[in-house]
Parts: structure tokens; sequence; C-alpha cells
């Protein structure tokens, strides 16, 4: 019994993991929502975001927000960068949770070989099916980032160009 259960802590791992990595996602597109109405607030022209532009120079608030766009953004990138590496781990999880439960193997009765190779059986699923799904996930959370980082990228360009043409004069 007690050469069974040492095999199956990988399948615990990998669940809390997994349970860990469904947070992060929520908490990234939560937070990537919220930044992306904050910087497309009608998804129409972008009126609202051009004059935020045109004021950000004159307003001190306005560059006090700006500085919180960023550092949002950067925290955003940051816990997508530990969830992507989080989904990369999920498969060698399961490969590790296969190794452990036959390298279990020294007592060969049928139940303690049955039982082992259903627990790598079972490590290798939870590994590959917490993969799959998270790097599904990891596609709705690329597409929402990459927008806010254009859309960032654009003001930071729009703001160079007017302090650029505030200098000329």
């Amino acid at each position: 019994m007690e050469n069974i259960l040492s095999s199956f802590w990988v399948n615990w791992l990998i669940i809390f993991l997994g349970i860990g990595n469904f947070v992060l996602f929520f908490i990234i597109f939560s937070k990537s929502k919220n930044l992306s109405s904050k910087l497309r607030p009608n998804r129409a022209e972008h009126l609202e975001l051009y004059e935020f532009f045109r004021n950000m120079h004159k307003n001190y608030s306005a560059k006090n927000n700006f500085g919180y766009i960023e550092g949002e953004n950067n925290s955003i990138n940051k816990y997508f960068s530990i969830y992507g590496s989080l989904t990369s781990i999920f498969p060698l999880l399961g490969i590790l949770g296969t190794v452990t439960s036959f390298l279990n193997l020294s007592e060969l009765t049928s139940e303690i070989i049955t039982q082992n190779f259903v627990n790598a059986l079972s490590s290798t699923f939870l590994g590959l099916a917490f993969a799959i799904v998270f790097k599904l996930l990891e596609g709705i959370l690329a597409y929402k980032i990459e927008d806010n980082n254009y859309i960032i990228d654009i003001m930071l360009k729009n703001a160079s160009d007017t302090n650029e043409k505030k200098n000329d004069n």
C-alpha cells in the first residue's frame, strides 16, 4: 500500500497546480479586461483615448493615469509569463508520474502492478488534459494581451510625436 501511495503524489501535484493555474488565468483575464476597458472605453473611434493623449502633457492626473496603465500592463505581462511557464510544466508532470509509478514496481503482485499502471495512466492523462485546456485558454489571453500592448504602443508613439511637435515649436 505504501508503494501505491508514493506514486500518487504526482497526481495531486498536477491537480493542485491546475487549480492554481485556473486562478491565475482568471486573474489575468479580469486584469486584462479591466485594462482593455480603460484603453478602449467604447471600442468606437477611440475618442476618449485621443482626448487622453491630447491632455497627457497638460494634465498631471493624465500622466498618473498613464503610469497606472503602464504598471497594470507590466503586471499582466508578468502573470502571463508565469501562466505560460506553469502550462508547459503539466506534460512533464504527467511523464514524471508515469515514471515514478513504474519505478515503484518492486513487488510483482497483480494488485500492485495494476494500481501502479492506473496511477501511471492517470498522471499522464491529467498532465495532458490540463496542458491542452490551459494552452487553449492561453490563446484567449494572448489575444487580449497583444491587443492591449498594441494600443499602449500607439499611445507611446502618439505621446512622443506630440512631445516632438511641442519641442519643435
